[in-house]
């Protein structure tokens, strides 16, 4: 039983510490004992669900584990280690308070953490056994996942003792065991320097490993303390990266790309969709839209996301005809719905082609067929479309829908701005990231023509690509009539297909602001007035790319779960 209980001021993410005595029969033992409550655990899931959004390739263990849980996965991690031959301290028991906390007990070891000043310099033999501890953690594949100094004890003998297994994981990948590698270097040449710490790493563990961690020798990479502690040493990792790579034979590692999508990207989104739906219903009178979504006929809405959701059954027809090889309709649906997610941080389709070519690739087409495939379903749709919006314009002529001669006042600089992004996203793709399109353009006319050759997928490609633009189309108008908007079919379609064009060439992230723009623009130009215009086309927006893209994300990652991306 315990007779004194003292708490610690230590570094312990995620718990609270404390000394314990305890007597049993009379001896008295000194254990070291966390407590993990339900604050920690809160704490703990804001933390994993940040990570999981901002980090590619995330491998953390389920953020919803009770208190209970955590000290005994510790625990277990702590007990795997010790007996790969991890020198870590023993564990002597879990248990649960009556108010729900859990706590966490094992034998005190009696020194300091590494990663305060010592009382002698550390040696290079100290330095050599705290690396001796990682290959036997790498053997039994137990990923650290904290392995600062700090977790890193030095007791009375001078022997380092690897503690606080909290964010263990076993059975952990080589990115998990080679991202140790990377926090132990790092903090390392914190507190002895750059060249001892690669040395007697290299000393230990040899070259691979320390390949192996040098893409993610960035602050990324390593834990929020570690982060903290290179600000005050700048050119540190780039030091360390050049020690490493000399060391190990190999040249300058290029930092891993971890992050899912740049700071600068979320930037420019949230500033398109503040001047989108802050700044669009002010031009078109804030009082008359607000008063045209109070009187919506909801019943159209509806239709408007039947619609949606028919694109992506259209979509998936497209992709089943493109690739030589038979795939499954329900699950080539559910990557159409994927793309809707990939596409919201990459303009020009990228992200939605990137996961059709990953998704054939795994379906068993070689990356050359699978990059073909994906080549004709953007061809043949970029080709229909300029017949489509050929054919609309005559359309639009016969049925004397007349243009409005002026727009509102406000609406010259918002037109401006379409087409200033208009050109700039042509430029960009054409002179900068495609320089050689048209090599490109020729390898997926000879693709087109191939599929012609075969009648079924020539009608799967085709009927798709024409129902998926007659779907969005109807979309459109559904949309418009709900807010009391009444504009002829030939104004829809050439209002949609003239709109979407100049999105597809915009540089923005999903072409936002320019198809809002240019779909707003082009009603008011028909004569649809400005109130149901704007509710509409936000509406429209919101049924088809908003609620696809938060829809998409859990497509994405239950795709990514079953390996098939």
């Amino acid at each position: 039983c315990p007779i004194r209980v003292a708490p610690v001021s230590l570094d312990a993410r995620g718990s609270r510490p404390f000394l314990v005595t305890t007597e049993n029969c009379g001896d008295c033992t000194d254990l070291f004992v966390k407590v993990i409550g339900y604050h920690e655990r809160n704490a703990d899931l804001l933390f994993k669900l940040f990570r999981h959004i901002v980090f590619r390739n995330v491998e953390d263990e389920s953020p919803f584990a009770t208190p209970k849980q955590q000290a005994e996965h510790e625990a277990f991690i702590a007990l795997l280690a010790r007996q790969a031959g991890v020198r870590t301290p023993i564990i002597v028991s879990v248990g649960v308070a009556e108010n729900g906390d859990a706590w966490l007990a094992e034998e005190r070891i009696p020194g300091r953490n590494l990663a305060r000043s010592m009382s002698v310099p550390v040696s290079d033999e100290v330095l050599c056994d705290v690396w001796c501890q990682v290959p036997l953690l790498r053997a039994a594949r137990i990923a650290h996942r904290d392995l600062r100094l700090a977790n890193v004890l030095i007791d009375e003998h001078g022997k380092p003792w690897i503690v606080d297994f909290g964010f263990g994981e076993s059975g952990a990948s080589d990115h998990r065991l080679d991202a140790d590698v990377a926090e132990l270097l790092v903090s390392m040449s914190l507190n002895v320097g750059v060249k001892r710490a690669v040395a007697t790493a290299l000393q230990i563990i040899g070259p691979d490993p320390l390949r192996g961690a040098a893409p993610l020798l960035q602050p990324l990479a390593l834990a929020s303390a570690t982060r903290k502690a290179i600000r005050h040493r700048p050119g540190l990792l780039d030091e360390l990266r050049s020690a490493v790579a000399d060391a190990a034979g190999a040249e300058l590692a290029q930092r891993e790309v971890l992050l899912r999508f740049r700071w600068r990207t979320l930037g420019w989104i949230a500033a398109t969709i503040f001047a989108t739906y802050v700044l669009l219903p002010q031009v078109g009178h804030l009082g008359h839209t607000i008063a045209a979504l109070d009187e919506a006929q909801w019943q159209w809405l509806a239709g408007t996301f039947a619609m949606s959701a028919a694109t992506y059954v259209a979509a998936a027809l497209v992709l089943m005809g493109a690739s030589p090889r038979p795939l499954a309709f329900g699950r080539t649906l559910n990557v159409q719905l994927a793309t809707s997610f990939a596409n919201r941080l990459m303009p020009y389709g990228l992200g939605g082609a990137a996961v059709n070519e990953r998704y054939l690739e795994r379906a068993g087409l070689s990356r050359a067929t699978a990059v073909a495939a994906v080549a004709v379903t953007v061809t043949v749709g970029a080709v229909l479309h300029i017949l489509e919006l050929l054919g609309v314009g005559l359309w639009l002529g016969q049925s004397r829908v007349l243009l409005a001669s002026a727009l509102p006042s406000g609406w010259g600089l918002l037109i401006g701005f379409v087409a200033v992004m208009t050109v700039l996203g042509v430029a960009i793709a054409v002179l900068i990231r495609r320089r050689d399109w048209l090599a490109d353009v020729r390898k997926a006319a000879a693709s087109m023509a191939d599929i012609v050759r075969h009648p079924r997928r020539a009608v799967l490609v085709f009927g798709g690509q024409l129902g998926t633009n007659v779907a969005y189309i109807a979309a459109l108008g559904f949309a418009v009539h709900a807010f009391g908007g009444h504009a002829p079919a030939a104004l829809v379609a050439a209002v949609f297909l003239g709109g979407s064009a100049l999105g597809a060439a915009s540089p923005t992230p999903a072409s936002l602001g320019v198809v809002e723009a240019a779909l707003v623009a082009g009603l008011i130009a028909g004569g649809v007035a400005s109130a149901p215009a704007v509710a509409g086309v936000l509406a429209y927006r919101l049924a088809t790319f908003w609620l696809p893209a938060a829809a998409g994300f859990f497509s994405f990652k239950s795709l990514q779960r079953h390996q098939m991306l």
